[in-house]
């Protein structure tokens, strides 16, 4: 095995080098957002997302169907408010 590194293993080698908060902050606004969308009566990618407060102080994201156009909204859970 030696001191060599494999290539393949360069973006994880950064990724470590970064810490734990840096890798889920990047997973996290890199995954796109779903909810159910009421047109299409079935779980669908969100695009143009927004995240909102609501009047009683939840937090919930905005966004439009990427299949119909249709606007979609999702209150997010008590963990991200």
């Amino acid at each position: 095995m030696g001191g060599t590194v494999h290539s393949a293993l360069y973006p994880f080698l950064f990724y470590a080098t970064m810490g734990a908060a840096s890798i889920i902050e990047i997973i996290y606004n890199t995954m796109a957002e779903t909810g159910h969308c009421m047109k299409c009566k079935e779980k669908r990618e969100m695009k143009d997302t927004e995240e909102v407060t609501m009047k009683n102080g939840r937090k919930a994201m905005k966004g439009i169907c990427t299949t119909c156009g249709t606007k979609m909204f999702k209150i997010l859970g008590k963990a991200a408010a």
